[in-house]
């Protein structure tokens, strides 16, 4: 059985709100532009394609948006295929998918980081590596890989370490609005999230996991993808 990725991009909303004006055009320029057939995750379709029995026991005490970057994981390693966040896309991703089918050798595509300020890890080694390591707004996947599980593997072990954490201090405000939210030495910053025990910082369910993994993998890693797009508001 092959584990090409089908030609297919997954964007996730998993927040009750309805996306702004701004979300609305960068969503349309996605299955303007993308050449591909794009799927929109939310609410009203996620068990058509997740099974709630196949999810951590913690998945529902997240927020809305480490839902999503629990989902970006979960559909990368089930179905493979791309992932993009809502924002602007001004490229035809046909290419990616294609130059990924064909070589055997690269397990995901996506675009390289441009700064070890973007690196979600604390190692030095791996912040130092940026240039050879992804980006976490897009990418592609090959589904089912010793990448992917590892990714999920982490992802799970990650929160049964948190699990009791989380079941007295669930996800019920947006920790990815500022860097570090409730955990953030800035004291003014911290006062904004006041009361709150949520344990987990904006990073800590995507580049903080797959950053590592991604450099234990950088020679099977495609990143020839354009840098995401963040000219255009998408707020």
């Amino acid at each position: 059985m092959s584990n090409n990725p089908v030609k297919r991009i997954f964007v996730i909303w998993t927040c009750s709100n309805q996306m702004s004006e701004n979300r609305q055009k960068c969503l349309k320029s996605i299955y303007d532009n993308s050449g591909s057939e794009v799927i929109l995750i939310d609410k009203t379709n996620i068990a058509d394609w997740a099974s709630s029995d196949d999810f951590h026991p913690a998945y529902n005490l997240l927020s809305c948006t480490h839902k999503a970057d629990y989902l970006r994981c979960y559909l990368m390693h089930r179905y493979g295929g791309g992932y993009s966040d809502i924002k602007y896309c001004n490229f035809d991703w046909k290419v990616h998918f294609s130059s990924l089918e064909l070589n055997n050798g690269f397990l995901m595509s996506g675009y390289s980081e441009r700064s070890p300020f973007d690196i979600a890890s604390d190692q030095q080694l791996v912040r130092n590596s940026y240039r050879d390591l992804p980006g976490m707004c897009q990418f592609i996947f090959k589904p089912k890989t010793e990448l992917t599980y590892m990714w999920i593997n982490n992802v799970h072990q990650y929160l049964d370490s948190i699990h009791n954490l989380l079941t007295h201090n669930p996800g019920t405000y947006h920790p990815r609005a500022i860097y570090r939210g409730a955990h953030d030495p800035n004291l003014l910053v911290r006062l904004r999230y006041i009361g709150s025990k949520y344990p987990l910082r904006w990073n800590s369910l995507l580049g903080r996991i797959l950053h590592p993994i991604a450099y234990a993998f950088k020679h099977k890693i495609d990143l020839t993808m354009p840098y995401i797009s963040i000219s255009t508001s998408y707020r």
